[in-house]
């Protein structure tokens, strides 16, 4: 039985005071679209690796939860997915090089302070 006709069911029973509980359900199809291929250097693992850093914000967490479903095999150059009922975000990768950095990029300074009052709700 379908969850919001079993709830419905559950109000409906329920002894309440004041107004009847009214339930209302909307249900909105939007439609995303997705370019894979093959041929792409990066997996689809790196990409959701850094989604990941990125879900804090709300759109960067909806396109996350797109590339998470089930897509074919490939890596996606291309995903236009929907933000807003009129809206839609479009990403798309042109072009990938690989460089080498050297191991000091990515040392902390020893004169660094964590200031606790920046990214306080990640």
């Amino acid at each position: 039985m379908n969850t919001s006709i079993r709830l419905l069911k559950q109000i409906r029973k329920a002894k309440h005071l004041g107004r009847p509980i009214s339930l209302k359900q909307d249900k909105k199809t939007l439609k995303a679209s997705i370019w894979m291929t093959e041929d792409f250097p990066v997996k689809v693992e790196i990409l959701l690796s850094i989604l990941e850093v990125m879900a804090p914000f709300k759109h960067f967490s909806k396109l996350k939860d797109f590339i998470n479903m089930k897509i074919p095999a490939g890596f996606p150059v291309k995903v236009e997915i929907p933000v807003l009922p009129t809206i839609s975000a479009t990403v798309t990768f042109q072009s990938y090089r690989e460089t080498e950095h050297e191991a000091q990029m990515f040392e902390i300074p020893s004169n660094y302070v964590e200031d606790s009052a920046h990214f306080s709700n990640m």
